[in-house]
């Protein structure tokens, strides 16, 4: 029907979502004269999406990292920025984070946060890196960073990282994905 006022089926996001993961001028323009432009433009609807790397060493252990602002260990990641693909933002953090250039392998997590953290996490398995690889971090982001066990990083990550990581590591044992809404 012309001139509708809804967006049946997620029509406008769809087109909108394909434009920036195809970053094709010709979609952009498609998306920019679709009728349903207006409606989706104005959905309120903003989430915040990180992404995280799961980097071990020959010994298989895990690469975390301290950063200034937080109290607790992380993996090495973060936000996804504006037209920004998961894997394009995952070795942009890495290569912040570390200073290395390393391949985006498969996903193994995806974490939607509750209510009251509107966001979506996903976690990629990276490789692994050499025993003595220099890593380079930022003295302004990053306090410290070490190769761990699994079980030691359980230890150094807060609640909500070990909720996560804990069904990610079975899901990387398993050669699965895992999907979990506010880490459970």
């Amino acid at each position: 029907m012309r001139g509708t006022t809804t967006d049946e089926g997620g029509v406008a996001e769809l087109v909108y979502r394909t434009c920036l993961e195809n970053k094709s001028a010709a979609r952009h323009r498609e998306f920019e004269s679709h009728p349903l432009r207006p409606i989706f433009m104005t959905n309120d609807v903003q989430k915040r999406i990180a992404v995280g790397a799961l980097i071990f060493n020959k010994k298989n252990q895990l690469l975390v990292v301290k950063p200034i602002y937080k109290d607790s260990w992380l993996v090495v990641g973060g936000m996804v920025e504006s037209s920004e693909s998961l894997t394009e933002a995952l070795k942009r953090e890495i290569k912040e984070e570390t200073g290395l250039d390393l391949k985006i392998g498969r996903l193994i997590c995806v974490d939607y946060g509750s209510s009251d953290n509107d966001s979506v996490n996903f976690i990629f398995e990276c490789g692994a890196v050499e025993n003595d690889i220099k890593i380079i971090c930022p003295k302004n982001e990053i306090e410290e960073y070490k190769f761990v066990s699994r079980e030691e990083a359980l230890s150094l990550l807060g609640p909500k990282g070990v909720r996560r990581l804990t069904p990610t590591f079975n899901a990387l044992d398993n050669n699965t994905t895992v999907y979990m809404e506010a880490s459970k």
